[in-house]
């Protein structure tokens, strides 16, 4: 019997070039909290807890838009499957 890994991953998101960076911030937390994996939202990052697999596809929906949206960004992360994985 195998077990989904679960991982922690703390994100942050600077849209670049964006003089209407806020609302470019809120499109990247309204799909974070329309998500099934638990979000912990600060000033300058979010933390994540879930399976790995649906936080990397949380991940690629981002990317997605912010690329459909024509936004120049860069994405920070930090992945960690010991660190603050505790549900």
């Amino acid at each position: 019997m195998s077990t989904i890994p679960k991982i922690s991953c703390q994100i942050s998101f600077y849209p670049l070039g964006d003089t209407d960076y806020n609302t470019t911030i809120k499109q990247v937390l309204d799909i974070i909290h329309n998500s099934d994996i638990t979000a912990e939202v600060n000033d300058m990052a979010t933390i994540l807890r879930g399976e790995a697999p649906k936080i990397f596809n949380l991940l690629q929906q981002i990317t997605t838009k912010m690329d459909t949206n024509n936004v120049h960004y860069v994405i920070t992360t930090t992945i960690s499957n010991t660190c603050g994985c505790e549900l």
